[in-house]
């Protein structure tokens, strides 16, 4: 069932597909983080998804060394890599066409409110002296929609790094049904 020499255009092919799958789960973790607020439980589904993605992830690894070809661990972390950034790439292209034309201010609201909150509030000053309130929110309210995509670009790429390192850790590891058991 598996193949003896290592495709890396069809494995690329395959990471890419499973990296539009964990991109519409990641898409869906930010739209149950921007309305968290609203309905707290959404926060909550917002949080599994984002973390379910590693397992699945991992599960797609596994499926591949599987199915068709058993990766080594570097294989296998170039594999989750690949699929990961796939994943930032599309998480950051909707959350442009959200910022740009679905928002409508939903965001600034959102964080004005958090910052009336007086524990939240408290804990920034703590944590920012220097800054108030005021100019926190003049600050994000200044921001145009590049600006937030491109720091939501770097931090979907870091996020990439580490989701790709822990997914190889579960899945690239361990035998696999296409290696020989080694007997005593």
């Amino acid at each position: 069932m598996t193949n003896a020499i290592f495709d890396r255009s069809h494995a690329l092919t395959i990471a890419s597909q499973n990296g539009i799958r964990l991109g519409v789960m990641w898409l869906a973790s930010f739209g149950c983080t921007m309305y968290a607020m609203d309905v707290p439980f959404l926060g909550t589904l917002g949080n599994f998804l984002g973390l379910f993605s590693i397992l699945m992830g991992s599960r797609m690894i596994r499926a591949y060394r599987t199915e068709i070809y058993n990766l080594s661990w570097l294989q296998s972390f170039w594999f989750a890599l690949t699929c990961f950034l796939n994943a930032a790439l599309i998480t950051t292209l909707g959350q442009y066409i959200y910022f740009a034309f679905l928002d409508k201010g939903h965001f600034l609201n959102t964080i004005s409110t958090l910052f009336q909150n007086p524990l939240y509030a408290e804990t920034m000053k703590q944590n920012f002296p220097e800054i108030s309130m005021d100019t926190m929110l003049e600050t994000l309210a200044a921001m145009n929609t590049r600006a937030i995509i491109v720091q939501l670009l770097f931090m979907n790429v870091m996020a990439t790094g580490i989701c790709a390192l822990l997914s190889s850790l579960f899945g690239g590891f361990g035998k696999t049904n296409s290696q020989p058991e080694v007997k005593s």
